[in-house]
């Protein structure tokens, strides 16, 4: 006869209740069971606790004593894809120091409402069957995302960044860009703005130089084109890879700035990049038209990324991670995680840009709403440019980033507004002839956005810089000299065409090669094997490769409203009656009233005196011998502790190692939850130590 899968269920919990360490099997025991007499079967024991939940009355109760708190932790468990305590803690991280997370988490397992799947530490965190048909109803996803945080939380805080008031269009981008390529030595050694930089850009954006917030925004993008390899640093100063600029403005312009926004937390592999912004992407198109607070978008993040995983579509470029990982052993790489703080980074840089804009007349916590604006013209009205004998350009709004990419190549920004101010310059001609362009083709580029016909002054001007440019030549480079059956192979190569500067005769020809292991690759991989001593370097532009990624809504869906909450508060004040009417010691009746207070009492019955067990897991204040037992007791069981260090913010927990030196100058020495970092610290700066259980 197949066993249902609810009975499997119940199983497992009783499974893990067995497999418990024996002290805290039979505390939990004794909270529910009272004074646990000898001899006994722990089998029996597990099911009598299995009876005790099943009971109507108590699995009432246990519903009934849950809070707010209590019902985002038990959300967050149901709703999430495997969920663990690390993942719950990067869920609430902004609400709860991880000490108060892990106590809280403990105090839903001691309540029998959730339980680990196996020992290990980070095991998944399961709903207890036993109540899973009671307790869903009571559940919601809108648990995650609260308008505002309870005030029991630890903290509550906004990134430290100001919202920008200003759109972030495809024009402004251009407009920097253009300045770039024509300004190439704006940054210092360390990637600041120098002071020049930004004069000219609060003269070309129209902001006071003193601006903060939109130097902030310029040295943002910087730092993204840096970490994408479009802005390179070298001897000179700094200059544009335009073959990656092309590739990225060839996609739309939301997912340019999926890019953008993510790559400011730092440079990745090609497939972590565009993993990071495809779940950036998506966590913002799943943002409800009311808006979110930056912390609710945090959390959207993991959820959204949870959702994909558990329907295994979480992907870059339509291959499954499972099959990226996959190719990336067989290609002998070390394949990143996505980086949920690369995503958060990029949610601050998105508020720095203006792509995520306060929502107006909201009151109470800030809400924010994506707001990437690219107004597009159709093909045949795309006449925007409007130019005058003086060499100016007015461009109006209306092209897309590749047009605007190809429309300014010949142009300095001059002022940057709805209309902007170009100017058709030698400097900025010279960029163009450089790269392959003629005369003729800026020309054609210009006349085909433009209103009118070109001014003869700009059509003469650009043909006499062409000539001149054309009429002495400097380069620095490979020469590449072939016989007439190797040039034949060599031009109808394209893995070697797209390397070649210039043609300075029949078989002879300048080449970009960076180094001269990568010139002696590439001849091989062209089959153009060649001898002898290569001496002068070349620096060009390494090929871009940016993914297509699709932004997917609807993948969570926030209720405008949350279930009710059916807490009753009278039960712990009842409870906490009885217990005054008890002749207790005073050990007992702390015991006791803890228990009450952790919403483990779930009637009189359980008030049982005998059932408490006094063992010293708190040291506080001057008890410095307190705290040195506490310590031995937790370094010899193997259990966690929770430390309040005076000059230091927030609880630690860690697992303690050894104790140094047992005088008066003792120091504890410890790893630290959950990124495991080696401390010592010394035990007379405890305000508080507490022993936590396993």
């Amino acid at each position: 006869m197949a066993i249902s899968s609810k009975s499997q269920k119940i199983f497992q919990w009783q499974e893990s209740i067995a497999r418990l360490p024996d002290q805290l099997f039979y505390e939990i025991l004794r909270m529910y069971l009272g004074e646990i007499k000898t001899p006994f079967n722990k089998q029996r024991l597990v099911e009598q606790l299995c009876s005790f939940v099943g009971n109507e009355a108590h699995s009432t109760v246990i519903l009934k004593l849950l809070d707010k708190s209590d019902l985002e932790l038990l959300s967050a468990v149901y709703f999430l894809n495997n969920p663990t305590i690390l993942k719950l803690n990067s869920l609430f991280k902004s609400k709860y120091y991880y000490a108060t997370l892990y106590e809280k988490i403990l105090n839903l397992e001691e309540r029998l409402l959730i339980y680990k799947e196996s020992s290990d530490k980070n095991s998944r965190l399961l709903l207890n069957p036993m109540l899973e048909e009671k307790l869903i109803p009571l559940l919601s996803i809108s648990y995650l995302f609260p308008e505002a945080f309870d005030n029991d939380g630890d903290f509550d805080h906004e990134l430290n960044v100001a919202p920008c008031e200003t759109n972030f269009t495809p024009g402004l981008l251009a407009a920097f860009l253009c300045y770039l390529k024509n300004s190439d030595n704006i940054l210092k050694n360390d990637g600041e703005l120098k002071k020049k930089a930004v004069t000219d850009l609060a003269e070309i954006f129209g902001f006071h130089i003193e601006d903060k917030n939109e130097i902030l925004k310029f040295e943002y993008l910087i730092k993204s084109l840096c970490n994408l390899g479009i802005i390179v640093q070298n001897q000179k100063g700094n200059s544009l890879n335009f073959q990656k600029l092309k590739s990225l403005f060839n996609l739309d312009f939301e997912t340019v700035c999926a890019y953008l926004c993510v790559a400011a937390a730092g440079h990745f592999l090609p497939k972590t990049i565009q993993e990071n912004a495809e779940l950036f992407l998506d966590t913002i198109k799943n943002i409800p038209d009311s808006g979110l607070s930056l912390q609710n978008i945090q959390r959207l993040s993991l959820v959204v990324k949870e959702k994909k995983s558990e329907a295994g579509n979480f992907s870059a470029g339509g291959i499954s991670r499972f099959a990226s990982l996959l190719q990336a052993a067989r290609e002998n790489e070390n394949p990143e995680p996505v980086q949920f703080d690369a995503v958060e980074i990029g949610i601050q840089c998105a508020v720095v840009l203006g792509l995520l804009q306060q929502v107006k007349k909201s009151t109470g916590t800030k809400k924010f709403i994506w707001n990437c604006q690219s107004f597009e013209l159709a093909d045949e009205s795309k006449k925007v440019l409007s130019m005058d004998s003086g060499f100016e350009v007015t461009m109006m709004p209306g092209l897309n980033l590749a047009e605007l990419f190809e429309v300014t190549k010949p142009m300095e920004i001059v002022r940057y507004d709805n209309a902007a101010t170009y100017l058709i310059s030698r400097k900025s001609a010279n960029i163009c002839f450089a790269r392959g362009i003629s005369a003729e083709q800026i020309q054609s580029l210009l006349s085909k956005y433009s209103y009118y016909e070109l001014p003869q002054s700009i059509v003469v001007s650009l043909e006499d810089w062409y000539s001149n440019y054309n009429s002495a030549s400097l380069y620095k480079g490979y020469v590449l000299k072939l016989n007439k059956e190797k040039q034949l192979i060599a031009e109808n190569n394209p893995s070697f065409t797209r390397h070649i500067i210039e043609t300075l005769a029949p078989g002879i020809y300048l080449v970009d090669f960076e180094n001269d292991d990568e010139a002696k690759s590439i001849l091989q991989k062209c089959s153009l094997d060649c001898s002898g001593n290569i001496r002068q370097n070349f620096t060009s532009d390494l090929p871009g490769n940016f993914g297509k990624i699709y932004g997917v809504s609807g993948l969570v869906e926030i209720p405008l409203e949350q279930p009710e909450c059916i807490y009753d508060d009278s039960i712990i004040c009842k409870l906490k009656d009885d217990l005054k009417k008890m002749n207790l010691s005073v050990e007992q009746n702390e015991g006791l009233l803890e228990r009450i207070e952790k919403k483990v009492v779930l009637s009189k019955d359980q008030l049982v005196p005998a059932s408490v067990h006094f063992e010293k897991i708190e040291a506080t204040g001057m008890d410095y011998i307190g705290k040195i037992h506490v310590a031995e007791n937790a370094i010899s069981s193997g259990n966690l502790v929770e430390i309040d260090v005076s000059g230091v913010k927030g609880l630690i927990v860690a697992k303690p190692v050894a104790i140094i030196n047992k005088t008066d100058n003792a120091r504890l020495k410890i790893l630290t939850v959950p990124d495991e970092s080696e401390l010592e610290l010394p035990i007379a700066r405890f305000r508080r130590i507490k022993k936590l259980r396993k």
